[in-house]
Formats: C-alpha cells, sequence, structure tokens
C-alpha cells in the first residue's frame, strides 16, 4: 500500500477535494531507489485521462500538492463507496521521469490527429526487461512466454499499520522472508503430475482437479467461487443474433448447468458444480441478485439453468418462429430459407466453455459453428472488427471495483455503449424494453443506459438504489447481451507444510487474486526453523 492516509468527505459532491498523503517515512521505491511521489500518481492519472480511462467519471483535476500528497477535484455528487472504489485502489506502475515526455506529447498536441498519433506511441511502446523500472517486493529479473523469475527487493518496506481502513485492504501485511520466487505458465495438463510430484508451492487447480487428487499432507486445497466466469456474448450488427428474440431463443436452449458439469467433467463433487452454475441472468451474480431485487427475483426470466430444460426448449421455439425461423426436419433455417449457421469464436482459454455450448445449439438442431482463434489474432482483429456472431468471453458481474451495484451495470451495460474496441460488445446508449418488470409483453420503455447507470453511482437511499438496480437488471434480463455460463471457482492450491499463506477467509486472503498477487502483496512467507 503506497498512501498511509486518505480524506475523503462522509459526502462526496462535486467540487470536493479528496486528499491522499503517500508514504514518506520511510517512503514506498521504485526499484531503482527512487521514492514513489506524488507527481508519480499524477502523471499516471493524467495518461488515463487521454487513454478515457474511467476514473475521470469521478474526478475533474488531479494535482501534486507537494512531493507526497495529491489532491482530486470531485467531478460530481458521487455515492461515497462507488468513489472510493474507483479511486483509491490505484496500483502506480508510472514513474514520472519515463513517462514524461508522452505525457507532454499529449498536452502539446495540436488537434485530434496529433492526440491520435501519441495514444499511438504510448500503446506500442515495449520496455526492455533491463529497462524495467517497477515497486513492490519482488524485482522481475527474467521474464518469458513461460516463466517469471524475481529477486526479493531487499529496500523494501512493508506498509505501515493504518489507523481507519475502511476497505479490503485492512490486512496485516507481511515482508517476504525468502530471496526469490519462480512464476510459470504452465498448461492444465502439466498441473496435476506436479501436484502429486511436490514440484509446486502453489497453483490454482484447474476444475478438472479434485481435492482428493492433491496430497493433502503437503498442500491445502482452497476452493472458493469467484465473481467472474465464463459467458456467451452476442454481435448486436448480426443479422439475427442481432435480434431481442433471437438471443433469448439462445439463452433458453444453452443449459447452463451441462455446460458446467462438462467443464468441471472430473474430480469434482456435485455440490462443488452445482454452486457454479447461473441460475439468473441479471447481469449480477446469484447472491447479489438475490440481496438487490430480493423477492422480486422471480420476475425475471431465469431462461435455461438446468431447471425445466423442454420447456425452455419450447420457449426457444417459439421465439425463434416468431421471427420468422422455420424448421427443415431437426435443422433450423433462416427467415431466408438458408441453413442457419452463426459463427461463434474464442481463444484458447475459453474453448472449454464455448465448445460445449456450441455443442447444446448443434444438438437443438442450431448448424452452429466455432473457430477457436489464436489469442493474439482473436484480441487484436477479432473483436476489434466485431468479426463474430457469437463470442465466447468472460463475465464479471462486478467489474472488480466493490459491491455497490453501480459495479454490476457499469461493467455489464455501460462498457457496451463506449464502443470500446476491447470490448466485444457494442450496445446503443438507449434500449427498449418491455416497461413492466416481469411482463415481457407490456408496453416499451426507452431506458438510457449511460445515464441511469451514472446516476446509479450518485448518493441515493436506499430505496432508490433497489429501483433503479430492479431497472437495469431489467434491462439486462431481456437484452441478454450475454449469458453467463458458469461462475469460475478457483481452487488454489497451496504448499502448507513449508510456507505461511493468508489464513483461510482473511480479509487478505478474500482480498487478493492470490496467484498474481500474493507476491505483489507480500502476503506469504517461509516457515522458520521449528515452525
Amino acid at each position: 500500500m503506497i498512501a498511509r492516509e486518505w480524506d475523503v468527505p462522509d459526502e462526496v459532491n462535486e467540487g470536493d477535494t479528496v486528499t491522499i498523503h503517500l508514504r514518506d517515512d520511510p517512503p514506498h521505491l521504485w526499484h531503482d531507489g527512487d521514492p514513489v511521489i506524488a507527481q508519480d500518481v499524477v502523471t499516471q492519472n493524467r495518461l488515463q485521462y487521454y487513454q478515457g480511462t474511467p476514473i475521470w467519471d469521478f474526478i475533474d483535476e488531479v494535482e501534486a500538492v507537494d512531493e507526497y500528497t495529491v489532491e482530486y477535484t470531485v467531478a460530481r455528487d458521487t455515492n461515497r463507496d462507488v468513489f472510493m472504489a474507483n479511486v483509491l485502489p490505484q496500483q502506480i506502475t508510472v514513474k514520472h521521469d519515463i513517462y514524461e515526455e508522452y505525457l507532454t506529447a499529449f498536452e502539446e498536441a495540436d488537434g485530434e490527429d496529433e492526440e491520435d498519433a501519441a495514444l499511438a506511441d504510448l500503446l506500442n511502446w515495449r520496455i526492455e526487461l533491463d529497462d524495467l523500472v517497477a515497486n513492490g517486493p519482488f524485482v522481475p529479473q527474467e521474464a518469458t512466454a513461460q516463466r517469471m523469475f524475481a529477486d526479493r527487493f531487499e529496500d523494501y518496506n512493508a506498509p505501515a499499520n493504518l489507523d481507519h481502513i475502511e476497505s479490503v485492504y485492512d490486512a496485516d501485511w507481511q515482508i517476504p522472508n525468502f530471496p526469490h520466487f519462480e512464476w510459470l505458465f504452465a498448461d492444465e495438463e502439466e498441473e496435476l503430475p506436479n501436484f502429486q510430484a511436490r514440484n509446486w508451492d502453489g497453483s490454482r487447480a484447474n476444475p478438472n482437479i479434485g481435492e482428493n487428487d492433491i496430497p493433502t499432507d503437503f498442500y491445502e486445497y482452497r476452493p472458493d467461487l469467484q465473481d467472474l466466469g465464463e459467458s456467451l456474448g452476442f454481435n448486436f450488427d448480426d443479422e439475427y443474433l442481432g435480434q431481442r428474440e433471437v438471443r433469448q431463443a439462445i439463452a433458453h436452449v444453452v443449459d447452463r448447468k451441462e455446460v458446467t458439469e462438462v467443464m468441471n467433467a472430473q474430480g469434482q463433487t456435485q455440490d462443488y458444480i452445482d454452486q457454479q452454475v447461473p441460475t439468473t441472468v441479471t447481469g449480477m451474480a446469484d447472491n447479489h441478485a438475490e440481496e438487490w431485487l430480493g423477492n422480486n427475483l422471480d420476475d425475471y426470466e431465469t431462461y435455461n439453468n438446468g431447471e425445466n430444460t423442454d420447456e425452455h426448449l419450447e420457449r426457444a421455439t417459439e421465439l425463434l418462429e416468431s421471427v420468422g425461423f422455420t424448421q427443415d426436419g431437426d435443422t433450423w433455417m433462416t427467415p431466408d430459407g438458408e441453413v442457419w449457421r452463426p459463427e461463434f469464436r474464442c481463444p484458447p482459454a475459453w474453448e472449454k466453455s464455448t465448445d460445449p455450448t456450441v455443442s447444446v445449439l448443434r444438438r437443438f438442431g442450431i448448424e452452429a459453428e466455432l473457430t477457436v482463434d489464436e489469442a493474439g489474432a482473436h484480441w487484436g482483429n477479432v473483436i476489434p472488427e466485431r468479426n463474430f456472431d457469437g463470442i465466447g468471453h468472460i463475465w464479471i458481474p462486478l467489474g472488480g471495483t466493490g459491491y455497490h451495484p453501480w459495479a454490476y451495470y457499469e461493467e455489464q451495460l455501460r462498457l457496451a455503449t463506449r464502443d470500446d474496441p476491447g470490448y466485444p460488445i457494442v450496445l446503443s446508449e438507449e434500449i427498449e424494453v418491455p416497461e413492466t418488470i416481469g411482463d415481457p409483453d407490456s408496453d416499451s420503455m426507452t431506458v438510457n443506459i449511460p445515464e441511469r447507470v451514472t446516476e446509479l453511482a450518485q448518493p441515493l437511499d436506499d430505496d432508490q438504489v433497489r429501483e433503479i438496480t430492479a431497472e437495469l437488471a431489467w434491462v439486462y434480463n431481456q437484452v441478454v447481451p450475454q449469458i453467463p455460463l458458469r461462475r469460475h471457482s478457483e481452487a488454489p492450491c497451496v504448499n502448507v507444510e513449508e510456507f505461511v499463506w493468508p489464513e483461510r477467509h482473511s480479509t487478505l486472503d478474500e482480498f487478493i487474486n492470490w496467484s498474481s498477487e500474493v507476491m505483489a502483496h507480500g502476503g506469504l512467507r517461509a516457515k522458520y526453523e521449528g515452525e
């Protein structure tokens, strides 16, 4: 943690000042020995402004008041939790004297063309490992596509104990007491043999590895549901999948429980599998949908969650026929009389979820095709060019920014209205849906997604938050931009024979994405002799 203190008003209103005090006694250090200072933060935030980063939805100005003090000017009245979730959890990776020339290019740009050129220069810049200046407890020494090797930064100082922690960062941070670590990028088939041979000190276990497969005298198996998972998304410009009735039909066909079971084909208990099946389609994880929608959750269409599958398939047939599709034997034909062959694409990481989904569609008579792209081509060409009908994607109901409902719909709906070339789903800002929640045949109403999501981030009372949340959940439920296929369950296996990991279900354990962040946050140490 680079900040030692922050002053955030109880009510965050337009024009307010929020002050962040960085650690200065001793300061947090870059790996070249320089302190992390306020100007580093300002430079990072200003570069984010030119890149359109969402932090600038909440701030109007950022200023280095002195060497270790940053001041933000609030852009608009904002719910305090939402503001803190978007401004405080920043990872500072920009060192001012390295990135200053890129910021200067933006600030001196004369017109849009020069700004675009400055952005291209920044995005295309590649730094060599020997020139990398980072911060944190470890210094990368070697990095390839298969491994990273890092040495402990001997001048690293653990964050001071803070006396007014208000968030998940309230944790017992530790300085690592081992000299280096190696981080391997391994294929799934390599995992089980390496666990059984006790070659690794920790890893995520893929869903096909069960607790009984792991040597329990050496490892602790830590399964946890995550607020993310695999999904099936749609190209709204496609002639057929651009129609709401067709997307809803697909959602009635795809049995999410079946897909989840295929993804957990070996080594897992039924209870472990069942908890991963999304039972609702609201843009939220099921437990959060229950919390915010309460008894009204029954008003929302569940689509095919593995219950009453025959009824869902009948409904899918009705929906497809309502927009002109017909069947030739068991095969679905387009309104033009051609065999319907929607192409679904995914990178290798999502083949495991997209392949069984396509198989379910084919069994229903939709001659769906699956193309598995090389990862670079998928993200660099397929998504920016929207060269797909449907897409295997990732579903993040929280957007990584906290448990306020704003976070769900900023990620699930508003992001899709920004026409971000890196995001596959594109929605119009204004969407028509049935005006009565629970009655899909009611008259239409128009919902402006950016306006309603922005309103949800304002300081509202609980009833107002629930009203807007219910409306946006209804939009997601009826529009179906994505079908959540599975709520991902991480199953880290950690060496508890030789290391002390964050206590199970402690604040730090709940916060970290352990495999990538436990090292960065110093949440791990080797056991001492006799411990």
